[in-house]
């Protein structure tokens, strides 16, 4: 971890983290910090889980530069 992402993980407990909502962690039986792997067209990722209701039910969201690099924007 460099100093950049040990500064963030301190101010934001999701950084490095996959966000679920409460209630889609719990139908699938999820807690805080079990590892989970998140795939979709562009790849895959393992990561610990952070539950918040800070985050749409049904989907899945990372803090930090986990997700692809876009390339469209010049």
């Amino acid at each position: 971890m460099n100093l950049i992402q040990e500064a963030a993980g301190t101010f934001d407990p999701a950084f490095g983290k996959m966000s679920i909502h409460t209630r889609t962690a719990r139908k699938i039986g999820l807690k805080e910090d079990d590892i989970c792997w998140c795939e979709s067209k562009y790849g895959k990722v393992k990561a610990p889980i952070h539950v918040t209701e800070l985050i749409r039910p049904g989907i899945v969201g990372f803090a930090g530069a986990t997700g692809r690099m876009v390339t469209t924007l010049g």
